[in-house]
């Protein structure tokens, strides 16, 4: 008999130590959303400090120059007056899953003022450069990230609207992008 109440005295203390996990990690989940909640507010931009892999709205864009799929050269001082810069990795589920979304949102726009950055350094981004070629500029980076460096976008997928070379918006949910610039 000592021994069953020795049982169930342990599995009672193991299913307290056990709630008391579950309550810790419920209160950090409800922190974590909060946080993503501000982010998400913000357009992506002026989150907490620890959200450094985006632009933030001001940021000027730094120099750069590339070369599009169709052999358009692009740089910094070339951009049209408003540019919107989507920057996406064929790696990246969430960006693959954006493609046609972007694609039908660049067709209704003027072409000129889409510029669509793919790092192609891991993963050959050729069906995202077939989807988009038509309706966007395309950069494919194979070497380095130069073009998503100079607007100090460091994570995917992202983009940044650009007027007179500096950053007014910046965002990753790409349902808050910009009314199209019609040609």
């Amino acid at each position: 008999m000592p021994f069953l109440t020795a049982l169930v005295i342990l599995f009672v203390a193991l299913g307290i130590v056990n709630l008391l996990l579950t309550f810790g990690v419920v209160r950090r989940l409800r922190e974590h959303t909060r946080v993503l909640e501000r982010l998400v507010r913000a357009g992506g931009t002026h989150g907490p400090p620890e959200f450094t892999d985006l632009p933030r709205a001001g940021d000027a864009v730094g120099a750069f120059t590339a070369t599009t799929v169709d052999g358009e050269p692009v740089s910094a001082d070339r951009l049209p007056g408003r540019t919107v810069a989507v920057f996406l990795a064929p790696e990246c589920g969430s960006c693959r899953d954006k493609v046609p979304a972007i694609a039908a949102w660049a067709g209704d726009s003027d072409r000129e003022q889409v510029l669509v950055v793919l790092d192609g350094q891991v993963t050959d981004p050729a069906d995202m450069v077939r989807a988009l070629g038509p309706v966007a500029r395309v950069v494919v980076e194979r070497e380095g990230t130069p073009v998503a460096d100079a607007f100090h976008v460091r994570s995917f997928p992202a983009f940044c609207v650009v007027e007179r070379g500096r950053v007014t918006e910046v965002g990753v949910d790409f349902s808050r992008l910009p009314a199209p610039a019609r040609a």
